[in-house]
């Protein structure tokens, strides 16, 4: 780690290459641009790939930009579709990080030492959020946490620019239901209104095969989806509602 880096960012993507060979670009600008430390926390089974990625963005004579960031991997799950086992490693990790103890990677069994300084952002996918819930829990509002949305910018407002918090609330309680099976049926509904058409602030309207042609994988928006829309869609549709 190159001595006299003030800052520390911490960043967490989901094991999709999509999303995280877009966050090996983030990093690498990142400590070129500030003196910055980063940790960057991935999977095994994605380590060589992204320290490969990495290293496309430095130049020889730029090494000692590129110790800056510590490639850390975790232990993943056997289904990539369920991040909950990585995510437990990510807690396990990051417990590490606050209690100042060094971090060891589970691909390499390399141990890296104590960072001088504490974390001070959190850069997570947006598929993860029992991390986002650790790094809250565990920081005591000391960690600037954002966002990583790297998808296209039409299917932002089509998942969350709309609050359906409170409809889904109020199927539950009809019901007698839980209020997350409220929210995954209707999200696996594709969010679409009574007449099967999904209503979107900068889409005209369409029918759910349209906007999602290919199915979602049930696992996957059964672990993820109903708690990260809801929760995103809190602060993102008063960005719609303006537009």
């Amino acid at each position: 780690m190159t001595v006299g880096t003030k800052k520390h960012v911490v960043v967490f993507p989901m094991q999709m290459w999509g999303h995280t060979r877009t966050m090996c670009t983030l990093v690498a600008r990142m400590v070129k641009l500030r003196n910055v430390a980063v940790t960057f926390f991935t999977t095994c089974g994605f380590y060589d790939r992204v320290s490969a990625e990495i290293g496309r963005d430095f130049h020889p004579h730029e090494q000692h930009l590129q110790a800056r960031i510590r490639l850390v991997a975790l232990q993943e799950g056997a289904e990539v579709h369920d991040s909950r086992g990585v995510e437990a490693a990510f807690e396990d990790a990051w417990l590490k990080i606050v209690n100042d103890e060094p971090l060891v990677c589970a691909k390499t069994g390399t141990t890296f030492e104590t960072h001088p300084g504490r974390p001070s952002a959190a850069i997570l996918d947006m598929f993860v959020p029992n991390a986002f819930e650790v790094v809250r829990k565990r920081s005591a509002g000391a960690v600037k946490v954002y966002i990583w949305v790297p998808v296209a910018t039409l299917s932002i407002p089509m998942s969350f620019g709309r609050d359906f918090e409170p409809q889904a609330r109020a199927e539950a309680a009809r019901r007698g239901v839980s209020f997350d099976s409220v929210c995954l049926e209707m999200y696996l509904s594709k969010s679409s209104d009574s007449d099967g058409i999904v209503r979107s602030p900068c889409t005209p309207p369409m029918y759910a095969y349209e906007a999602h042609p290919q199915s979602v994988c049930h696992y996957f928006a059964q672990s993820h989806h109903p708690y990260i829309w809801f929760e995103y869609s809190e602060f993102i549709c008063p960005i719609f509602e303006a537009i």
